[in-house]
């Protein structure tokens, strides 16, 4: 977790797949070459690609800055279809009818 006090800045060279959270207070988020801006309140979260992220906060905040494992999420994705797709692989036991 990170604190800034009321118009505090922090430069962040984050790699793809970096996710900035915001716990408490409010944050502005820009980054070097999108045009896009991003003010975050409590709860909020935005995941930032590689290159310049300026986070400035607007009032005294408490954030969190994580690089998200893609390698962990492909795993947990892989696994769920295993567990589904396995299955309907499998022969299905033989069913005997009987009649009355």
């Amino acid at each position: 977790m990170i604190t800034l006090g009321s118009q505090e800045s922090l430069r962040v060279k984050p790699a793809a797949g970096t996710r900035i959270a915001c716990l408490s207070g409010v944050i502005w988020v820009t980054r070097e070459g999108d045009l896009r801006d991003f003010i975050l309140a409590r709860g909020d979260a935005v995941e930032v690609g590689s290159g310049v992220t300026m986070v400035t906060a607007l009032e005294p905040t408490v954030l969190s800055i994580v690089k998200r494992d893609r390698l962990a999420w492909t795993r947990r994705v892989l696994r769920a279809l295993h567990a589904v797709v396995l299955p309907l692989g499998r022969p299905r036991p033989a069913v005997t009818l009987r009649t009355l």
